[in-house]
């Protein structure tokens, strides 16, 4: 019991971003499969097995890897491991629809585009930190009565000596 403890006290919020994440990615291939307009069947099949579908993702997340990563500090090449976790829930979540006996849980263009969905949200949240100062530096907030200055000027550079790529 101790070893969950340290695990949710370590990894929780991690965990639960991921699940999160999952089950919107999911809810938003359903809504676009349909056009807004699932079928009653298919809403509670997604309710009653969303859980399972989340806690697989997670646990593939965490078998590759991705939770014990400094992400601040990762490079591009990085983003491998998460398509890696990634595709091989995915595959294994259409596996499982495709041989459920009866009504299938969720339709197999829905488990595609779900783990779609769920790939571009694991970068996002591994990235987060890299996307936001990205953006921060390349739009600076000021106040409307301070002039902006353009970002070549605010290096003390003007573009055209600096060296290409530089």
């Amino acid at each position: 019991m101790s070893d969950i403890r340290r695990i949710l006290d370590k990894y929780g919020l991690n965990l639960l971003m991921d699940a999160l994440s999952v089950g919107l990615a999911f809810y938003l291939a359903m809504a676009l499969r349909f056009a807004g307009q699932a079928p009653p069947n298919y809403l509670l099949q997604f309710r009653r097995h969303i859980l399972a579908i989340a806690g697989f993702y997670c646990l593939f997340n965490g078998l590759f890897g991705l939770y014990g990563r400094i992400w601040l500090c990762a490079s591009s090449e990085e983003i491998v491991s998460i398509i890696e976790a990634v595709a091989t829930s995915t595959l294994l979540v259409a596996a499982v629809d495709l041989l459920w006996s009866g009504m299938r849980p969720l339709p197999l263009s829905v488990v595609l585009m779900g783990g779609l969905v769920t790939l571009s949200a694991f970068a996002v949240l591994r990235y987060r930190a890299r996307l936001i100062a990205g953006f921060l530096g390349r739009w600076p907030i000021y106040p409307s009565f301070v002039a902006t200055p353009l970002p070549m000027e605010r290096s003390g550079r003007l573009w055209w000596s600096t060296p290409f790529g530089a």
